[in-house]
C-alpha cells in the first residue's frame, strides 16, 4: 500500500499560504462583531424543557429474537429478519418476502446463493438486499475457508469439500480452481484458473503446472465446477488429470487429486482410479 505523503516542505517547492481560521468565530458571522456588544445583537432562542429525547430501548422483536436463541429461529424467520435490516419496507413486507423466496428456491441456502437477476425477478430486492445476500455468502464462503487452511488437505477433506460446493457449484458458469500445496499438504494458495459458459470450461494443465513452479509448490488438487448435471467425471475431464499427472511427475509436483463439483455433489479422480 502506498504511504501518500504531505505536499509542505517535503518536495523543494515554495510554501503555499493557507488562509488563517478566524481568531473569534464570532467575526466571521454576520451582525456579530465578537465582545460583548456582538453578543448583544442576538438572542438565543430558549431551550424546549419538553423535547423528547430519541428512546435507546431495543425493538421487541429484537428482544423476543436475542431470548429465544439464534440458533432456534426457523430459516423463514431468519431471513425475515436479514430483509428487514437490509430492504425498504415494513417487516409485514419482509416476512411476505421471505416466504415467496423460500417456497421459489426451497432452501435458506438456495435463495442466498441465488444470483441477483433471479433475486430482482422473484422477489423485486432492492439494491442493499441484493447486496446483502452476496455478502451472507461471501461471510459463509470465507469462514468454509478458514477451517480449510487449518489442516492438511486432501481433496477429499469435508472443510475442503464445503469451501469448493460454495465457491463452484453454486455459481452461474462453470468453473476451475487449483489449489496448489507445500510437501505436508498445507495450502499455498487457492486460485481461480479458468471461467467458461453454464456447461464447459477448458482445463489447460501445462498453465496450472506453470504456476504450481512459480509458487514452488509440492502438490496441487484441481476442483472443476459443474452447475449443470450431476457431479461425474467426463472423458475431459479424465484427460486434463491425467495430463496433470503426468505432468507433474515430471516436474516434481504430485496432483493430489482432480474433483469435479456439482450441486447434488463431488466425483474424484482418485477415488475412481482407486475403484477399479
Amino acid at each position: 500500500m502506498t504511504m501518500l505523503e504531505g505536499s509542505d516542505g517535503g518536495m523543494g517547492g515554495p510554501a503555499t499560504h493557507r488562509p488563517q481560521a478566524p481568531a473569534d468565530a464570532r467575526d466571521s458571522v454576520p451582525g456579530i462583531q465578537g465582545g460583548e456588544s456582538g453578543r448583544e445583537c442576538r438572542s438565543r432562542p430558549a431551550k424546549d424543557s419538553n423535547r423528547r429525547r430519541p428512546s435507546t430501548a431495543e425493538p421487541p422483536q429484537r428482544v423476543a429474537l436475542q431470548a429465544r436463541g439464534f440458533e432456534a429461529i426457523p430459516d423463514g424467520q431468519l431471513l425475515a429478519h436479514l430483509l428487514a435490516l437490509t430492504t425498504e419496507g415494513e417487516k409485514a413486507d419482509a416476512d411476505r418476502l421471505a416466504d415467496r423466496l423460500l417456497h421459489h428456491f426451497g432452501s435458506l441456502t438456495d435463495v442466498v446463493a441465488a444470483s441477483a437477476p433471479r433475486l430482482r425477478q422473484i422477489a423485486r430486492l432492492d439494491e442493499r438486499g441484493l447486496f446483502s445476500m452476496r455478502l451472507v455468502w461471501e461471510v459463509a464462503a470465507r469462514l468454509a475457508w478458514q477451517e480449510t487452511v487449518r489442516q492438511p488437505l486432501l481433496a477429499t477433506t469435508p472443510a475442503l469439500l464445503t469451501y469448493c460446493q460454495m465457491r463452484l457449484a453454486r455459481e452461474r458458469v462453470d468453473q476451475v480452481r487449483a489449489l496448489y500445496l507445500d510437501a505436508q499438504h498445507h495450502l499455498i494458495a487457492d486460485e481461480r484458473h479458468q471461467v467458461g459458459t453454464a456447461g464447459t470450461v477448458e482445463v489447460y494443465p501445462r498453465e496450472i503446472l506453470r504456476r504450481a513452479l512459480e509458487l514452488d509448490a509440492a502438490g496441487l488438487i484441481v476442483a472443476r465446477g459443474r452447475i449443470r448435471g450431476s457431479a461425474r467425471l467426463s472423458a475431459d475431464d479424465r484427460s486434463s488429470a491425467k495430463a496433470l499427472e503426468v505432468g507433474g511427475q515430471a516436474l516434481g509436483i504430485r496432483l493430489a487429486d482432480y474433483v469435479v463439483i456439482a450441486r447434488d455433489g463431488h466425483c474424484s479422480y482418485r477415488s475412481e482410479r482407486r475403484g477399479r
